[in-house]
């Protein structure tokens, strides 16, 4: 999967997690949106993702990695 897209699934999942609209986690980590990095179309400065993995109580690593694959 490419990074944009990783970071945006981790971000999004990782929310809904929290039971958090994306308003919400903006609300949160004190930024105006972050629609643009869950949609894959922007990656996010690592200040962006720093306050974004604190909000959600996550480090930044969280965010960013390739999900673990499951074994049947």
């Amino acid at each position: 999967m490419q990074p944009k897209k990783t970071t945006a699934a981790n971000v999004k999942r990782l929310r809904k997690k929290k039971g958090w609209s994306a308003r919400r986690l903006a609300d949160e980590a004190d930024l105006s949106s972050v629609r643009m990095i869950e949609a894959g179309l922007r990656p996010g400065s690592m200040e962006t993702l720093e306050k974004i993995a604190t909000a959600l109580g996550v480090t930044v690593s969280d965010l960013v990695r390739e999900p673990r694959r499951r074994r049947a």
